[in-house]
């Protein structure tokens, strides 16, 4: 009788266990079909950020070449080898400014030349790395000038740092008067 009741005894347990498995097995498909939607619901999300950025930025981009496209290059030379494409800048309140620079090479080897801006009247400026501008030659940077901000008169400086392969760098400067009206 011991025999039989251990044995009833295993057998129960054996179904208890096997119950719990089921429901640990219908737990597991039900929590991974969960994270598959979490996960189907967040590269959805995300796609949508992307796209939203790029549709954002690609604007911008296309509106500043636009604006650059209607300024004229600058003219430079050996004897003023920084130009501006204006002197004075009347941009409205947060309104977007382009500004192209021509920097021409007065060494007579390659240099290769950055251009910095500082300017208070804008909230951000953009300028492209430097350049390598072979000798007696010349390169322009366009400088996107974003967000001017209201009543101010301003004084903004372009530098030209000029850094040739052997010898000591040169600055050149230049200044642009901004007035946001």
């Amino acid at each position: 009788m011991t025999y039989i009741y251990k044995y009833n005894l295993v057998k129960e347990i054996i179904m208890v266990i096997n119950v719990s498995n089921k429901k640990s097995k219908k737990a597991n498909i039900s929590l991974s079909v969960n994270s598959i939607v979490v996960l189907v619901m967040a590269m959805v999300m995300l796609g949508l950020g992307l796209g939203f950025t790029r549709s954002m930025f690609g604007n911008m981009s296309s509106q500043f070449e636009e604006l650059a496209s209607e300024i004229p290059d600058p003219s430079v030379s050996y004897s003023d080898p920084i130009a501006l494409s204006s002197e004075m800048l009347y941009p409205k309140p947060g309104e977007n400014k382009v500004l192209k620079v021509a920097v021409f090479n007065t060494f007579d080897v390659d240099v290769s030349i950055s251009l910095g801006v500082s300017c208070p009247a804008f909230n951000n400026k953009q300028v492209s790395g430097a350049k390598t501008v072979n000798p007696g030659k010349f390169d322009i940077w366009t400088v996107y000038l974003t967000k001017s901000i209201a009543g101010k008169i301003e004084l903004c400086n372009i530098t030209a740092t000029l850094h040739p392969n052997a010898g000591t760098d040169v600055t050149l400067k230049r200044e642009i008067v901004v007035e946001v009206k």
